[in-house]
């Protein structure tokens, strides 16, 4: 499928399988599509549309990206081209918030939704702070532009056991300069993607929209809590939990799907 250059699915995502089961997914902050390539053998009959986040691509993608609104029209625009009725969608972290985007706007061309530690179905509020706010996205801007003032504190607080996980996780996805553009460009962009939850839990009710909630048992970074409130009690979300962390639970989630074939 091409696009013009402009679109916001030129050369974005990659394409595992050859089935007619349509499945769109979106990996997390780190990653890159090749996370979902083993779903192929998971999911009989599927073709999988695997798509890089804003600001993962390559070191020459621009940083300018489309707002919500923008995107979910073309996707849109994707699924119309590749004569798809309704499509099946799987997120985990911050890539959720692709999946809440399409179930805002238009949830009646959603079949089933697979959401992993999804990231904005409930409110990060640091993420807000540094991403929304003009004081926040100053000392995140100048905390990723002076990190080697940081990096004692980040080695003290990795000695207090319930941080510690965390902490060498971020440090590892900061700890060049590369990738502490591709945080910063990443966070902007995902700044604009702010999810209205009341509205994503009544279109699942009134579209009988399915979902698979994946929560990790040990995560750091999504609060679970929140998350069922929101989810729970609803007749078509069915909610599991992995004895595992925040980073580990889509590849332990993927590793299950592919046992049970």
């Amino acid at each position: 499928m091409s696009f013009p250059e402009n679109h916001s699915f030129s050369s974005s995502y990659s394409i595992y399988g050859m089935g007619k089961k349509a499945y769109f997914a979106f990996h997390g902050f780190g990653q890159n599509p090749t996370v979902y390539k083993r779903l192929v053998d998971a999911f009989p009959n599927s073709i999988i549309y695997s798509f890089y986040l804003f600001g993962h691509k390559d070191n020459s993608e621009s940083t300018t990206y489309p707002t919500k609104t923008s995107w979910v029209s073309d996707f849109r625009v994707l699924i119309e081209s590749l004569k798809i009725d309704r499509v099946n969608l799987i997120a985990y972290s911050i890539g959720a918030r692709h999946v809440g985007a399409i179930l805002e706007v238009i949830p009646h061309k959603v079949g089933k939704v697979y959401l992993i530690a999804p990231n904005g179905f409930e409110r990060f509020n640091f993420f807000d702070f540094c991403t929304r706010t003009t004081f926040g996205k100053s000392i995140f801007n100048n905390f990723l532009k002076h990190y080697d003032r940081v990096v004692p504190l980040l080695d003290l607080a990795k000695s207090f056991p319930p941080s510690k996980e965390l902490l060498l996780f971020a440090q590892s996805q900061i700890n060049h300069k590369n990738k502490r553009e591709i945080l910063q460009n990443t966070w902007n962009a995902y700044g604009e993607f702010r999810l209205n939850q009341k509205l994503i839990k009544q279109n699942i009710i009134d579209f009988n929209v399915d979902v698979e909630l994946v929560l990790a048992k040990k995560d750091q970074l999504i609060n679970n809590k929140n998350l069922l409130k929101l989810l729970d009690h609803i007749k078509t979300v069915q909610i599991s939990f992995l004895e595992t962390s925040h980073y580990q639970v889509l590849a332990k989630w993927i590793s299950q799907a592919s046992l049970k074939k």
